[in-house]
């Protein structure tokens, strides 16, 4: 898995384009990092590190994000990649259990620490799916019982 960040430690990321007639809304800034814990037989292995967005990823690795934004609002997330048999596979990882909206200022760990998520299945890149808005959105709602 690459996650695709450049050696920066913080990056901003901003919406893609807005489709045509659809509401355009003003822009935000995520700002986040990915903390790795290396495994080795499913036991950390050496401490965990901050990604560059360099490193290849290994079968069994763990990893969590650490987000925060500037202005009050709702974040999804959710996790594109391959299962075991190579099948395209969407994963919620935020919300779970927990309210989407976030405070202006506010950070967020994902998953809360100790715990990290686990990469497993085929090799490939790892797409990870940021959606923000305002007010909650049904469809993304709906997905938090998944």
């Amino acid at each position: 898995m690459h996650t695709g960040r450049n050696s920066d430690p913080e990056v901003k990321v901003t919406p893609t384009p807005t489709p045509k007639g659809v509401a355009t809304a003003n822009p935000i800034s995520l700002t986040y990092s990915l903390t790795v814990q290396k495994m080795r037989n499913g036991k950390p292995f050496e401490k965990p590190f901050q990604s560059t967005g360099r490193e290849i990823f290994e079968n069994g690795w763990s990893f969590r994000l650490d987000i925060s934004t500037q202005k009050p609002g709702y974040l999804y997330l959710l996790n594109e990649g391959l299962d075991n048999k190579g099948a395209t596979l969407y994963t919620v990882l935020y919300p779970t259990n927990e309210d989407a909206r976030l405070g202006a200022q506010q950070a967020v760990q994902i998953p809360k620490a100790p715990q990290f998520y686990y990469l497993l299945g085929a090799a490939g890149t790892e797409k990870i799916w940021a959606v923000w808005a305002d007010k909650p959105v049904p469809e993304m709602e709906a997905l938090k019982d998944w």
